[in-house]
């Protein structure tokens, strides 16, 4: 039984950890917590258990097969519920600017400035923000065009 199999690892090693105890113990039934999708994602030969509070109980939530294969981020949203990539304020940000995106292809034409501007303040964030926001204003603009 290890518990947080992965405290005060470094991700890199957090892809090992587990994979390595499997090696050195072929034949034991290993049961292992952690919070971390690298070493649930490394896991093999496995039954991943999701755990959660209900009414003051632990309950069991959903158990899935090992997760070898799956990208961390499916399995950030598969088994730990996570579904944006981004810190909290940008996701707001991009939901946001998803909004305005879409209240402008309704028609709303005083919703273009709080694209503009979301999208500026995005696209200064990071170089991938960057990307991401061009391509969606690229759409937009191909989609007004289409509309017209």
């Amino acid at each position: 039984l290890l518990d947080e199999i992965d405290i005060h690892l470094h991700p890199a090693w957090q892809r090992k950890v587990l994979p390595i105890v499997q090696r050195m113990f072929p034949n034991a039934q290993i049961i292992a917590s952690t919070p971390s999708p690298f070493v649930v994602a490394s896991a093999g030969d496995a039954h991943i258990i999701t755990l959660g509070v209900h009414d003051g109980a632990a309950r069991v939530e959903s158990a899935h097969s090992s997760q070898q294969g799956v990208s961390y981020g499916a399995v950030l949203r598969s088994i730990f519920g996570v579904t944006s990539e981004f810190d909290v304020k940008t996701e707001e940000e991009l939901r946001a600017f998803h909004e305005a995106k879409a209240r402008l292809l309704r028609g709303e034409l005083t919703a273009r400035d709080e694209v503009d501007r979301i999208a500026h303040a995005l696209a200064t964030r990071s170089e991938e923000l960057r990307e991401i926001v061009g391509l969606e204003l690229r759409q937009l603009e191909r989609q007004q065009r289409l509309a017209q």
